[in-house]
Protein backbone atom coordinates (compact mmCIF):
# COMPACT_ATOMS: atom_id res chain seq x y z
CA UNK A 1 0.00 0.00 0.00
CA UNK A 2 1.85 3.39 -0.96
CA UNK A 3 0.86 6.80 -0.10
CA UNK A 4 -2.22 8.33 -1.30
CA UNK A 5 -1.14 12.06 -1.79
CA UNK A 6 1.60 11.97 -4.28
CA UNK A 7 3.79 14.56 -3.28
CA UNK A 8 5.11 12.43 -0.11
CA UNK A 9 5.42 9.37 -1.84
CA UNK A 10 5.44 7.15 -5.45
CA UNK A 11 4.79 3.75 -5.87
CA UNK A 12 4.58 2.96 -2.17
CA UNK A 13 7.93 4.78 -1.47
CA UNK A 14 8.45 7.69 0.85
CA UNK A 15 10.69 9.96 -1.33
CA UNK A 16 10.12 13.10 1.09
CA UNK A 17 13.05 13.88 3.16
CA UNK A 18 10.17 13.39 6.14
CA UNK A 19 6.71 13.17 6.78
CA UNK A 20 6.72 15.89 9.84
CA UNK A 21 4.20 18.66 11.52
CA UNK A 22 4.44 22.57 10.18
CA UNK A 23 5.80 23.51 14.23
CA UNK A 24 8.57 20.68 13.94
CA UNK A 25 11.93 22.17 15.37
CA UNK A 26 14.31 19.93 16.45
CA UNK A 27 14.28 18.71 20.31
CA UNK A 28 11.91 21.75 20.95
CA UNK A 29 8.13 21.30 18.97
CA UNK A 30 6.29 19.13 16.67
CA UNK A 31 7.00 15.74 15.45
CA UNK A 32 8.67 13.72 12.39
CA UNK A 33 8.87 10.76 10.90
CA UNK A 34 12.12 10.70 8.45
CA UNK A 35 12.79 8.65 5.86
CA UNK A 36 15.78 6.99 7.37
CA UNK A 37 13.67 5.69 9.89
CA UNK A 38 14.20 7.79 12.81
CA UNK A 39 11.46 9.45 13.95
CA UNK A 40 10.85 12.42 17.13
CA UNK A 41 8.01 13.32 19.25
CA UNK A 42 7.07 14.98 22.06
CA UNK A 43 5.22 12.11 23.68
CA UNK A 44 4.30 8.48 23.14
CA UNK A 45 1.13 6.23 24.45
CA UNK A 46 2.54 2.61 23.64
CA UNK A 47 -0.22 -0.02 24.43
CA UNK A 48 2.04 -3.15 24.16
CA UNK A 49 5.38 -3.70 24.10
CA UNK A 50 8.73 -1.43 22.73
CA UNK A 51 11.84 -4.10 21.11
CA UNK A 52 14.27 -2.64 20.56
CA UNK A 53 18.35 -4.40 19.50
CA UNK A 54 19.14 -5.14 22.98
CA UNK A 55 16.00 -4.15 25.21
CA UNK A 56 12.66 -4.56 25.87
CA UNK A 57 10.00 -2.70 27.48
CA UNK A 58 6.90 -4.55 28.32
CA UNK A 59 3.42 -3.24 28.68
CA UNK A 60 4.04 -3.45 32.68
CA UNK A 61 6.47 -1.00 32.27
CA UNK A 62 9.74 -4.12 33.11
CA UNK A 63 13.08 -3.30 31.41
CA UNK A 64 15.05 -5.75 30.18
CA UNK A 65 18.26 -5.80 28.95
CA UNK A 66 19.22 -8.30 26.49
CA UNK A 67 22.23 -10.08 25.08
CA UNK A 68 22.70 -11.17 21.62
CA UNK A 69 20.53 -13.80 21.83
CA UNK A 70 17.72 -12.27 23.55
CA UNK A 71 18.35 -13.75 26.77
CA UNK A 72 18.10 -11.30 29.82
CA UNK A 73 21.05 -10.07 31.31
CA UNK A 74 19.58 -7.18 33.65
CA UNK A 75 15.86 -6.61 34.57
CA UNK A 76 14.32 -3.30 36.33
CA UNK A 77 10.71 -3.73 37.08
CA UNK A 78 8.05 -2.00 39.59
CA UNK A 79 6.67 -6.06 40.21
CA UNK A 80 8.98 -8.87 40.01
CA UNK A 81 7.67 -11.77 41.83
CA UNK A 82 5.95 -8.80 44.09
CA UNK A 83 8.87 -6.70 44.17
CA UNK A 84 10.15 -3.62 42.96
CA UNK A 85 13.61 -3.12 41.95
CA UNK A 86 16.38 -4.52 39.67
CA UNK A 87 18.05 -8.25 39.29
CA UNK A 88 21.46 -9.21 37.49
CA UNK A 89 21.72 -12.40 35.28
CA UNK A 90 24.87 -13.92 34.56
CA UNK A 91 25.75 -13.92 30.30
CA UNK A 92 25.41 -17.23 29.40
CA UNK A 93 24.70 -16.37 25.72
CA UNK A 94 22.33 -18.85 23.85
CA UNK A 95 20.89 -20.40 27.28
CA UNK A 96 19.40 -17.52 29.85
CA UNK A 97 22.11 -17.49 32.59
CA UNK A 98 21.59 -17.05 36.55
CA UNK A 99 20.88 -14.54 39.10
CA UNK A 100 23.58 -12.90 40.42
CA UNK A 101 22.57 -9.88 42.24
CA UNK A 102 19.48 -8.62 42.95
CA UNK A 103 18.36 -5.06 44.68
CA UNK A 104 14.29 -5.46 46.15
CA UNK A 105 12.21 -3.90 48.17
CA UNK A 106 11.44 -7.44 49.27
CA UNK A 107 11.68 -11.12 49.61
CA UNK A 108 10.11 -12.86 46.56
CA UNK A 109 10.75 -15.28 43.52
CA UNK A 110 12.38 -13.75 40.26
CA UNK A 111 10.08 -14.15 36.98
CA UNK A 112 13.16 -14.76 34.70
CA UNK A 113 14.88 -17.84 36.53
CA UNK A 114 12.23 -19.33 39.00
CA UNK A 115 14.71 -18.70 42.03
CA UNK A 116 14.24 -17.04 45.02
CA UNK A 117 15.74 -13.36 45.92
CA UNK A 118 16.46 -11.66 49.11
CA UNK A 119 15.18 -8.17 50.10
CA UNK A 120 17.72 -5.38 49.68
CA UNK A 121 21.32 -5.48 47.75
CA UNK A 122 22.54 -8.99 47.45
CA UNK A 123 25.10 -11.13 45.43
CA UNK A 124 24.68 -14.64 44.90
CA UNK A 125 26.94 -17.46 44.01
CA UNK A 126 24.99 -20.79 43.82
CA UNK A 127 23.82 -21.23 47.60
CA UNK A 128 26.18 -18.49 49.00
CA UNK A 129 25.44 -15.01 49.25
CA UNK A 130 26.11 -11.62 50.51
CA UNK A 131 23.42 -9.51 51.65
CA UNK A 132 23.42 -5.74 52.64
CA UNK A 133 20.04 -4.79 54.06
CA UNK A 134 19.19 -2.55 57.16
CA UNK A 135 23.00 -1.25 57.99
CA UNK A 136 23.84 -5.17 58.46
CA UNK A 137 25.91 -7.56 56.16
CA UNK A 138 24.96 -11.38 56.09
CA UNK A 139 26.88 -13.77 54.36
CA UNK A 140 25.58 -17.32 53.76
CA UNK A 141 28.60 -19.55 52.94
CA UNK A 142 26.32 -22.97 52.07
CA UNK A 143 23.67 -24.75 51.48
CA UNK A 144 22.18 -26.23 54.73
CA UNK A 145 23.53 -23.54 57.10
CA UNK A 146 20.94 -22.64 59.78
CA UNK A 147 21.28 -18.85 60.20
CA UNK A 148 24.12 -16.68 57.66
CA UNK A 149 27.06 -15.37 59.28
CA UNK A 150 26.55 -11.13 59.70
CA UNK A 151 28.04 -7.85 59.74
CA UNK A 152 26.45 -5.01 62.00
CA UNK A 153 26.93 -1.89 61.84
CA UNK A 154 25.77 1.30 64.41
CA UNK A 155 27.13 4.07 64.11
CA UNK A 156 25.05 5.66 66.93
CA UNK A 157 26.63 3.05 69.61
CA UNK A 158 30.37 2.95 67.39
CA UNK A 159 29.83 -0.77 67.25
CA UNK A 160 30.81 -2.74 64.69
CA UNK A 161 29.54 -6.95 65.12
CA UNK A 162 31.11 -9.79 63.62
CA UNK A 163 28.99 -12.93 63.90
CA UNK A 164 29.83 -16.20 62.67
CA UNK A 165 26.31 -17.80 61.68
CA UNK A 166 25.01 -20.95 63.58
CA UNK A 167 25.38 -24.55 61.12
CA UNK A 168 21.60 -26.22 63.57
CA UNK A 169 19.24 -24.53 65.49
CA UNK A 170 21.40 -25.13 68.34
CA UNK A 171 24.24 -23.36 67.72
CA UNK A 172 25.33 -20.13 69.76
CA UNK A 173 27.24 -18.10 66.89
CA UNK A 174 30.33 -16.41 67.65
CA UNK A 175 30.40 -12.78 68.10
CA UNK A 176 33.39 -10.13 67.59
CA UNK A 177 31.90 -6.37 68.38
CA UNK A 178 34.69 -3.84 68.07
CA UNK A 179 33.31 -0.92 69.64
CA UNK A 180 34.06 2.54 70.65
CA UNK A 181 34.47 3.88 74.28
CA UNK A 182 35.05 7.34 75.73
CA UNK A 183 37.39 7.75 78.57
CA UNK A 184 38.58 11.46 80.25
CA UNK A 185 37.22 12.94 76.86
CA UNK A 186 39.83 10.24 74.59
CA UNK A 187 38.59 7.95 72.51
CA UNK A 188 39.29 4.58 73.20
CA UNK A 189 38.24 1.27 71.85
CA UNK A 190 37.55 -1.97 72.92
CA UNK A 191 36.71 -5.62 70.96
CA UNK A 192 34.48 -7.89 73.33
CA UNK A 193 34.70 -11.47 72.32
CA UNK A 194 31.82 -13.81 72.86
CA UNK A 195 32.67 -17.57 71.88
CA UNK A 196 32.74 -21.06 73.19
CA UNK A 197 35.76 -22.60 71.82
CA UNK A 198 38.47 -20.98 70.43
CA UNK A 199 40.84 -23.61 69.01
CA UNK A 200 44.58 -22.60 68.06
CA UNK A 201 47.23 -24.83 68.12
CA UNK A 202 45.22 -26.19 71.14
CA UNK A 203 41.91 -25.78 72.89
CA UNK A 204 40.95 -22.73 75.26
CA UNK A 205 37.90 -22.88 76.64
CA UNK A 206 35.88 -19.61 77.67
CA UNK A 207 33.12 -19.47 79.43
CA UNK A 208 33.41 -15.91 80.86
CA UNK A 209 36.23 -13.56 81.58
CA UNK A 210 38.83 -11.52 80.48
CA UNK A 211 41.58 -11.83 78.69
CA UNK A 212 43.88 -9.16 77.84
CA UNK A 213 47.67 -8.02 77.29
CA UNK A 214 49.41 -4.81 77.76
CA UNK A 215 51.84 -2.93 76.05
CA UNK A 216 54.65 -5.50 76.93
CA UNK A 217 52.77 -8.08 76.08
CA UNK A 218 52.19 -9.64 79.36
CA UNK A 219 49.04 -12.10 79.34
CA UNK A 220 46.43 -12.16 82.06
CA UNK A 221 43.33 -14.22 82.12
CA UNK A 222 40.83 -13.10 84.27
CA UNK A 223 41.71 -11.13 87.43
CA UNK A 224 44.62 -13.29 89.27
CA UNK A 225 46.37 -15.61 86.29
CA UNK A 226 49.05 -13.71 84.66
CA UNK A 227 51.29 -15.97 82.30
CA UNK A 228 53.96 -13.24 82.05
CA UNK A 229 56.56 -11.91 82.68
CA UNK A 230 58.63 -15.39 81.91
CA UNK A 231 58.90 -17.74 85.15
CA UNK A 232 62.52 -17.84 86.21
CA UNK A 233 63.58 -21.44 85.90
CA UNK A 234 63.36 -23.16 89.69
CA UNK A 235 67.01 -23.92 91.25
CA UNK A 236 68.40 -27.03 90.77
CA UNK A 237 66.10 -27.86 87.81
CA UNK A 238 68.87 -29.92 85.91
CA UNK A 239 69.69 -31.99 88.48
CA UNK A 240 66.27 -32.81 89.53
CA UNK A 241 65.50 -33.99 85.90
CA UNK A 242 68.06 -36.12 85.72
CA UNK A 243 67.28 -37.51 89.06
CA UNK A 244 70.23 -36.81 90.67
CA UNK A 245 69.40 -34.18 93.09
CA UNK A 246 69.23 -34.40 97.10
CA UNK A 247 66.50 -34.07 99.03
CA UNK A 248 66.88 -30.76 100.23
CA UNK A 249 67.69 -29.75 96.23
CA UNK A 250 64.40 -31.18 95.34
CA UNK A 251 62.71 -29.50 98.10
CA UNK A 252 64.35 -26.10 97.00
CA UNK A 253 63.53 -26.42 93.39
CA UNK A 254 59.45 -27.54 93.74
CA UNK A 255 59.21 -24.70 96.62
CA UNK A 256 60.64 -21.79 93.95
CA UNK A 257 58.13 -23.28 91.62
CA UNK A 258 55.00 -22.85 93.52
CA UNK A 259 56.22 -19.36 94.86
CA UNK A 260 56.35 -18.44 90.86
CA UNK A 261 52.60 -20.11 91.01
CA UNK A 262 51.46 -18.25 93.24
CA UNK A 263 52.81 -15.24 92.12
CA UNK A 264 51.04 -15.25 89.06
CA UNK A 265 48.18 -16.93 90.69
CA UNK A 266 47.98 -20.36 89.60
CA UNK A 267 47.73 -21.49 92.58
CA UNK A 268 46.45 -20.89 95.99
Amino acid sequence: MGFANSIIGGAATLIRAAVQSANFVHNVSGWQIAKTGSAEFNSVTIRGSLLGTDFLIDSAGDFFLLNSSGNTVALVSPNNGGAAGWWIYQDSGAVQGPLIASGASKAGTDTVTGTAFLQGMTSYAGNAYAQLISGALNFQGAAGQFAPGQVFTNNLSGLIELGSGRKTAGDAPALLDLVSTAASGVGKSQAIFSVDQNILNGTISCDSGVISTDGSGNLTMGQNLNLTPKMATPPNTAAVKATTATLAQTEACLGALIQSMQNRGMVT
